[in-house]
């Protein structure tokens, strides 16, 4: 329903603003023909069978079967050298707590790391995002790139890492039904078959952000995102937690 509009000249509340700010919606909203147009509470309902089948659709209840929207997106960057050596290290470590996100989201992981490796033979890096929630000190691990980014069996290679991955975070001990917050960090380490002597960089011998020259870069994080960076989306219920 609509809720009537005060009785006064306040012409902010009339017209799109007030429909925007008043209008509540249930059921089906139907057509000028009287043809149903929009059924809320089937967006709104289960689709899919509670729980998923595990593990390929292993999710938790709290976060199964329902219609999500985009709720925020967030873009975080690292323009620090990392030099990587045979030991794993810590990487991409500016990254901070994302807070907010609503009871039953799920968290869309995207991230791009520029990397290079000095491999005499074949080797290169591995890259491995970890995940930590509502500020605590336990990470979990989101597994490595393996034998991705820029392993080369000639020698150096130069090349980027892309990646997205899908986080049910009530299945890494998020209390059910409870709102949460995301904080991701990184570790990676270099590999050689031959156990030589090899280095790898992110961020470094690149030539980031090399322009033409033709236009003002960018001051702010919209031009350096060509530096290593994640973008984080809350796909949260549209119905709401239960």
């Amino acid at each position: 329903m609509i809720t009537p509009a005060s009785n006064n000249n306040d012409g902010t509340v009339w017209g799109d603003q007030f429909v925007k700010w008043n209008l509540a919606v249930g059921g089906v909203i139907k057509s000028t023909d009287g043809a149903s147009a929009l059924d809320i509470t089937k967006i709104a309902a289960s689709a899919l069978p509670v729980p998923y089948s595990y593990p390929t659709q292993a999710f938790h209840p709290v976060s199964v079967g329902k219609a999500r929207y985009i709720r925020q997106i967030v873009t975080q960057y690292d323009d620090r050298e990392y030099i990587i050596t045979a030991s794993w290290q810590q990487v991409l470590n500016r990254f901070t707590n994302i807070p907010d996100f609503s009871s039953g989201s799920l968290v869309k992981l995207t991230y791009h790391v520029p990397c290079r490796n000095e491999s005499a033979s074949w080797g290169g890096m591995y890259i491995e995002p970890q995940v930590s929630y509502n500020g605590g000190t336990k990470w979990w691990s989101l597994g490595s790139s393996g034998y991705d980014a820029v392993m080369n069996m000639g020698g150096a290679a130069i090349g980027s890492y892309f990646q997205s991955i899908l986080i049910d975070p009530y299945l890494s001990g998020v209390s059910a039904g409870a709102g949460f917050g995301v904080q991701i960090r990184f570790y990676a380490t270099v590999y050689d078959i031959a156990a030589g002597v090899t280095t790898a960089w992110i961020n470094s011998n690149h030539s980031i952000n090399a322009i033409s020259g033709t236009a003002v870069l960018d001051p702010t994080i919209n031009g350096t995102q060509h530096f290593a960076h994640i973008i984080v989306e809350e796909l949260a219920l549209l119905s709401g937690s239960e």
